[in-house]
């Protein structure tokens, strides 16, 4: 819950800018990474790739896709 709580303000707080938000968030993801005993730069990472291909894949409409059978 803590996490997401810092996730949502820094989307409010960074809205106009996605390279701010993408670094915030990765800061964010380490420090809470390294809180329970992980890696800075693995946090880091993913905080920063999620922001940025969430971004990227918000506006994909759906297409019905299917897979499989």
């Amino acid at each position: 819950m803590f996490g997401a709580g810092i996730a949502n303000e820094i989307g409010t707080i960074f809205s106009d800018n996605p390279f701010a938000k993408a670094l915030a968030h990765g800061v964010s993801r380490a420090v809470l990474a390294k809180a329970q005993g992980g890696r800075l730069s693995s946090g880091f990472w993913s905080g920063f790739a999620s922001s940025v291909f969430g971004g990227w894949t918000s506006g994909i409409k759906n297409t019905n896709l299917r897979f499989g059978s």
